[in-house]
């Protein structure tokens, strides 16, 4: 009887050792998702902001292109110009669906 007893508290300090456990890695788990979200969130900041300063020469060199429309430096420049804010705008597109899909 006292070997049953004895059975049944190590089956229940395992028992609790092994909650311990997954808790642990639960809380380390939510600690890295929300490391990862506030990453995720300060990178959509600075491409939003780099993606403003793109957007700037882009409407100058759109401004020059009407200006002289032969000189193909400045069609050469306007088209940098919208490659760069189209694959930014892609980036940051990404990036708010992947911070979506995890708030799911």
């Amino acid at each position: 009887m006292v070997s049953f007893f004895m059975d049944l508290f190590s089956f229940a300090v395992s028992g609790f050792k092994a909650v311990q456990t997954v808790h642990s890695c639960y809380s380390k788990a939510m600690e890295l998702h929300s490391l990862a979200t506030k990453e995720i969130a300060v990178s959509v900041e600075k491409l939003a902001a780099a993606l403003q300063c793109l957007q700037a020469p882009l409407r100058l060199a759109q401004l020059l292109h009407v200006r002289m429309p032969t000189s193909d430096a400045v069609s050469a420049a306007v088209g940098l110009a919208r490659q760069a804010v189209h694959e930014a705008e892609e980036l940051i597109d990404t990036l708010m669906s992947l911070e979506a899909g995890d708030e799911l």
